[in-house]
């Protein structure tokens, strides 16, 4: 039994989806101390897809916040003007 089907299913499977994207680059990695260079890929892969995903959840978080201001300034407009009456 090989080391990664002793892994939990769910495991493998994002482990073998990796491998299948660091296939891509198999012509950067081939060669002397490939499995090292492929495990290169694969951080480097896995590096871009964290940074789409923080890019992504910043471009959400201006998005609630913008839509949260026209709701705050009207608030504090009515309370103004409940104060003056």
């Amino acid at each position: 039994m090989s080391w990664h089907e002793t892994l939990d299913p769910a495991t493998e499977s994002h482990l073998n989806r990796l491998l299948r994207r660091t296939q891509d680059y198999e012509e950067a990695y081939s060669g002397f101390n490939g499995a090292i260079k492929q495990l290169w890929v694969a951080l480097a892969l896995l590096s871009q897809d964290i940074a789409e995903i923080q890019d992504e959840l910043r471009q959400l978080r201006q998005e609630s916040q913008s839509a949260k201001r026209p709701e705050q300034t009207l608030d504090s407009e009515l309370q103004a003007s409940i104060e003056s009456y």
